[in-house]
């Protein structure tokens, strides 16, 4: 199943190459972080191999990782900008492996009983990266990650700024209108 037409308010393709993450240089070894294991990235040999991530570290500053996720597994319903957790108000993602997998949206996952609500049922948008293909993401919508028979592995940058400096509408507009319309 393919889930890639979604609203903008989710995720957003960014219109540059597909990376290539046998020509990245890892940094150092896993380590766990909010319940994965990532392998940081050289940032500066990101930079080099593709013109959008030179550009965008040029104005926000990041670090990258691959995160890994093992076959058969899910990442609970949550958003990345509460206190106490990373405060991402956005990130830039790409399943760099063939695992199928799906991220699920939700707008009123909070109306679960799971959730501490009174309902069963909630509204769900799903989607699916296509491999290697880079996309801005946006962590302050209620998602959830759902992997099925193989490792899973996701490119991701951390930004510097959190989310009152930096939002996922604020990047995108960015990107539109600076990078994409300055090509």
């Amino acid at each position: 199943m393919k889930y890639e037409n979604i609203d903008e308010k989710f995720v957003w393709k960014v219109p540059t190459k597909p990376l290539d993450i046998e020509k990245l240089v890892k940094v150092n070894s896993e380590m766990r972080y909010y319940h994965f294991d990532v392998q940081e990235i050289n940032v500066q040999d990101l930079c080099k191999q593709n013109d959008f991530f030179d550009w965008l570290f040029k104005k926000h500053p990041y670090r990258a990782g691959l995160v890994k996720m093992d076959p058969n597994t899910l990442y609970d319903w949550h958003v990345d900008h509460l206190e106490g957790r990373t405060m991402r108000g956005v990130c830039i993602n790409a399943v760099v492996t063939d695992s199928p997998s799906l991220v699920m949206f939700s707008e009123n996952i909070e109306k679960l009983a799971s959730q501490g609500g009174n309902e069963w049922q909630a509204d769900i948008v799903p989607f699916t990266y296509e491999k290697n293909e880079v996309y801005i993401f946006n962590p302050t919508q209620s998602h959830s990650v759902y992997n099925f028979e193989n490792t899973r592995y996701l490119f991701s940058l951390q930004f510097g700024e959190n989310v009152h400096r930096l939002t996922y509408e604020q990047l995108v507009n960015e990107v539109k209108t600076e990078y994409v319309a300055g090509k």
